[in-house]
């Protein structure tokens, strides 16, 4: 995106955002006047139906956070468009989940009677401008209506944080009809609220629910696409979170391909322990390393859409690994191709090293006690080496430790 415009820059939460749709910009958007709604808690309109979704629980401003919190990071949902077009689409989201309320409740006009907080209210306000202008009644207008759903099926990368994400998303898009955001866009991280929130879901029906998010995301694909990449012919999302987020990935991008990628846990491990924006808990890292397989092994077995890629197995043959995944995509990899790719696969080889001859005895049992099944699996160890790391005195004070700390908790 280049260097962030200050009248932009969000100072540490959405509460502070400087940046809004106006009036003009929502105006020209299709189905405008369509349906209106009340954003009042204590106004009503002659024949609405009132409802109570929660604002927050929608997902708006989660979406939104997951968007500007991130923008001067080169993190987050910025790195699919600029806020103007962003607020759009998601003003058109927002739109169409109303507009799928709407349809459920038969009427031909919504009020929703939530009650709102600061932080909600920026939101609303940046989506809703014609709402909260001085001198304009306390309605909104909401889209409804069709959208295209043309953007290709969508290929995914995922995987624990650590594992060589980063770097098999720059091998796949070294192909030129692939390319996609840098960053991790946290996408369906930010989707998460719209799924956890029981009271929409007695409201929207989830297949309606599941076509407004897959429009919004096929809709941000579709920008990256058309400014960014106008000659791929499909766009790469990598993002490791996204590994916990398998079955809605699937749900929502029925016909995504998804290629996940497992790295020896101690490494991981090491390295989450090593970088700023890892942990400094072992029992931490070593946790979601373990959660993080698990998902890509229970999905993995049911699913026809994924491909899972050893790193320790990329990195030894780049060039024959990635060749293989691409014929999977269904593009040629021909000699140029295979040349671009050893081109560039060292550049991010040196960036992940051998780590786990430099992991603490106590990071290492962590390994093992939440993952010493998944290591053996995935034949980092043997069943032998598990078991001697496991008769460890260390361990057992391990084991205490987090006895107590469960017991703490409940009593919390």
């Amino acid at each position: 995106m280049g260097e962030p415009d200050d009248t932009y820059r969000p100072v540490g939460s959405t509460l502070e955002l400087a940046h809004s749709l106006t009036t003009a910009d929502v105006a020209a958007l299709p189905g405008f006047g369509k349906t209106t709604f009340a954003l009042d808690g204590a106004r009503t309109l002659d024949g609405a139906t009132a409802v109570a979704p929660g604002f927050a629980a929608l997902g708006l401003r989660h979406i939104a956070d997951c968007y500007f919190l991130g923008m001067h990071a080169g993190f987050g949902l910025s790195n699919f468009a600029e806020p103007t077009p962003f607020l759009l689409l998601l003003r058109q989201f927002a739109d169409d989940v109303y507009g799928a309320m709407r349809d459920a409740a038969g009427a031909a006009s919504l009020v929703d009677t939530s009650e709102t907080n600061a932080a909600v209210a920026a939101v609303l306000q940046s989506l809703y401008p014609e709402v909260f202008a001085s001198d304009a009644p306390r309605a909104a207008v909401a889209i409804s209506g069709d959208r295209s759903e043309t953007t290709p099926a969508p290929v995914i990368v995922a995987g624990c944080p650590r594992s060589g994400t980063t770097w098999l998303q720059r091998l796949l898009q070294s192909h030129p009809s692939l390319a996609g955001p840098d960053g991790e866009t946290t996408l369906f991280l930010s989707f998460t609220d719209l799924f956890a929130n029981e009271r929409l879901a007695a409201l929207v029906d989830r297949d309606a629910l599941v076509a407004a998010v897959r429009r919004f995301g096929s809709a941000l694909f579709e920008r990256f696409h058309a400014e960014r990449a106008p000659n791929a012919l499909r766009i790469v999302e990598k993002t490791p979170g996204n590994v916990e987020h398998l079955d809605l990935i699937a749900e929502l991008f029925p016909d995504a391909s998804i290629i996940g990628i497992y790295r020896d846990g101690r490494d991981v491990v090491e390295s989450l322990l090593s970088v700023p924006f890892g942990t400094d808990d072992p029992v931490v890292a070593a946790k979601g390393w373990a959660r993080s397989m698990r998902a890509l092994q229970a999905f993995a077995a049911k699913s026809n859409r994924i491909r899972v890629v050893r790193y320790e197995e990329l990195r030894a043959d780049p060039v024959a690994h990635v060749t293989e995944l691409l014929r999977w995509l269904g593009l040629p990899a021909d000699d140029e191709v295979r040349a671009i790719l050893d081109a560039q696969a060292p550049t991010q080889v040196s960036q992940h090293k051998v780590r786990a001859a430099r992991l603490s005895p106590r990071a290492e049992r962590a390994v093992y006690r939440f993952g010493g099944d998944l290591l053996v699996a995935f034949g980092y160890a043997t069943n032998g080496e598990v078991r001697a790391v496991k008769r460890r005195p260390g361990y057992a004070v391990d084991l205490a430790r987090g006895r107590a700390a469960r017991l703490l908790m409940r009593n919390r």
